[in-house]
C-alpha cells in the first residue's frame, strides 16, 4: 500500500504535479485529503484507490484515475477534470458528477 503523504515525510501537506506522468502502484493507494494534485496525468493501481486530494486544475488538466482489480473511492476537493475507471464499482462521495458532451462536427 502506498499512502500520500508518507509517514516519513513529517508533514501532512504535500503537492503532486503529475506533469503528464503516471503514478503506478502494484497494490492499493491512499491519497489523503491534505494534499493537492495539479497537472495532467494518470494514477493507476492494481488494488483499491482512495482519492481524497484537493485538485487545482482546469479543463486542460485531464487526470485519469484507475483501479485494475479494486474499487476507487473518489472524493476530490476542488474542480476535477478527468475520468475514473474500475473493473467493478466506483464510489463517489459528497460530490457532484457532471458530464459534458463535446460539441459535434
Amino acid at each position: 500500500m502506498v499512502t500520500f503523504p508518507s509517514k516519513q515525510s513529517g508533514s501532512s501537506d504535500f503537492s503532486i504535479d503529475l506533469n503528464g506522468q503516471t503514478i503506478f502502484v502494484n497494490g492499493t493507494v491512499n491519497m489523503a485529503s491534505k494534499g493537492t494534485l495539479t497537472g495532467s496525468g494518470c494514477v493507476i493501481a492494481t488494488g483499491d484507490v482512495t482519492f481524497q486530494l484537493n485538485t487545482d486544475s482546469d479543463m486542460d488538466d485531464f487526470i485519469f484515475v484507475m483501479s485494475l482489480t479494486g474499487s476507487p473511492t473518489f472524493q476530490p476537493g476542488g474542480t476535477f477534470y478527468g475520468s475514473v475507471a474500475a473493473q467493478d464499482t466506483v464510489y463517489l462521495h459528497h460530490g457532484i458528477l457532471e458530464h459534458e458532451v463535446p460539441p459535434g462536427p
